[in-house]
């Protein structure tokens, strides 16, 4: 029963997004802490924010089943391959919206896609205020939220990528 729970709650709020608007027009906004979570990846290893701390994270927050979405993957596997990526100074995590960890494990291989992916859980969807995706967050050195943008399109990759090297260009305080 709270499988099919999650799965409904998951679909209300994960409904296609037309056109990109601000994860702040929903609350979660630049400047807030970003919310602490700890989660598995795909290869079972611990994630938690706290233990990125001093490191540019960006979360991905997206499900197989949703083009926009599907669209903005190989930006993130772009992301993912960049050399400050390879030094650990950004860490980038794909989380998926509650589908399987089979379901989202076929389909990375089927792409090809290489960037670390955890499977999201009520909470973190709760506290990141995903109402629609994909969600992208980019969280400072210092835990704080700096850019924050729902759906997809070429405008929101280069917000994206402007947004990451600002972050990467600011010390930890």
């Amino acid at each position: 029963m709270r499988r099919v729970g999650v799965l409904t709650v998951v679909a209300a709020l994960c409904l296609a997004v037309a056109g990109r608007v601000t994860a702040e027009d929903k609350g979660l906004k630049a400047g807030d802490k970003a919310p602490e979570f700890k989660l598995t990846d795909l290869a079972g290893k611990e994630v938690a924010l706290k233990d990125l701390k001093g490191k540019v994270v960006f979360l991905d927050f997206w499900a197989t089943w949703c083009r926009p979405c599907r669209e903005a993957l190989p930006h993130t596997e772009e992301l993912a391959k960049r050399e400050e990526a390879k030094k650990g100074d950004l860490q980038v995590l794909a989380i998926n919206c509650a589908e399987t960890k089979q379901t989202v494990a076929k389909f990375l291989k089927e792409k090809g896609y290489t960037f670390r992916c955890a499977i999201g859980d009520g909470a973190v969807l709760k506290a990141y205020k995903v109402e629609g995706i994909p969600l992208f967050v980019v969280v400072g050195r210092d835990g704080v939220i700096t850019w924050t943008a729902a759906g997809f399109s070429k405008a929101t990759a280069e917000e994206m990528d402007k947004a990451i090297d600002a972050a990467l260009k600011k010390k930890a305080e």
